[in-house]
């Protein structure tokens, strides 16, 4: 069965969130729960634009830069967060092979994805970590 383990960078970004928007935090872990517990909502999490008509719980889309170099990273757009005015991201790879999909990040909208940036070279280095 497809699982969903968090990366300790991950872990780190929950935790922080946890002490600053506990509501944010309690949203985000319910969401990563309900995902994990549907093998259907597992299975989508590499179908690119799944979720963009909002009429699941999340949107998919690749982290198009890396996915052009071979890397299987993906962005996670939680609907119900969106419109209350709570973007954040969860970030995630699949790990060819295993059927996993590791959660790297969970970063505010407010990330924008550059190479240069420390959440960007963070991630990195966890994909190669996997």
């Amino acid at each position: 069965m497809p699982r969903l383990p968090i990366h300790k960078d991950a872990e780190q970004d929950l935790r922080s969130l946890r002490m600053s928007q506990p509501k944010i935090w309690g949203r985000l872990m319910a969401l990563l729960e309900e995902i994990a517990a549907s093998a259907r909502l597992m299975d989508m999490l590499t179908v690119h634009g799944f979720g963009s008509d909002e009429r699941e719980p999340f949107g998919v889309s690749r982290w198009q830069e890396y996915w052009r170099e071979g890397m299987d990273l993906w962005r996670l757009k939680f609907w119900e967060l969106e419109h209350q005015g709570l973007p954040y991201r969860v970030i995630y790879a699949l790990k060819r092979g295993t059927g996993e999909h590791h959660v790297l990040a969970i970063t505010s909208r407010d990330f924008n994805y550059d190479p240069d940036h420390p959440t960007t070279r963070r991630i990195l280095q966890a994909y190669e970590d996997l």
